[in-house]
């Protein structure tokens, strides 16, 4: 019965995860969240408290990760969220006539 229970739990978890992956909003959350955890980076710290604190940290990240590789198109999932995540890191060149649209655009929602 407490099998049962944990595997519903669980799968609660993983379409909730899928839910907010299927966002813009929610990937850039869970981007954020990554981030944080520095999962991409190797931690070690010579001071043993520290490193556990390092390594628990990153366990998150991990574990996030793993968890989105297990929805369904969640790697294709993944690899929408980090390109997301470069394309907003470094966007593309405006160019003037582009710059001075955004500013009639703005003027115009002000006047409303």
């Amino acid at each position: 019965m407490k099998n049962k229970k944990m595997n519903m739990l669980a799968q609660q978890a993983l379409d909730d995860l899928d839910v907010i992956m299927r966002t813009e909003n929610g990937r850039r959350f869970i981007y954020a969240i990554l981030e944080s955890t520095e999962v991409e980076t190797a931690v070690f710290s010579a001071e043993p408290y520290f490193n556990a604190f390092l390594s628990g940290k990153r366990a998150v990240g991990v574990d996030l990760l793993k968890n989105i590789r297990m929805l369904n198109d969640g790697h294709s999932l993944e690899m929408l969220m980090r390109n997301e995540a470069e394309s907003a890191r470094h966007p593309p060149d405006l160019e003037d006539d582009d710059l001075f649209k955004v500013d009639n655009d703005i003027a115009e929602v002000r006047h409303e």
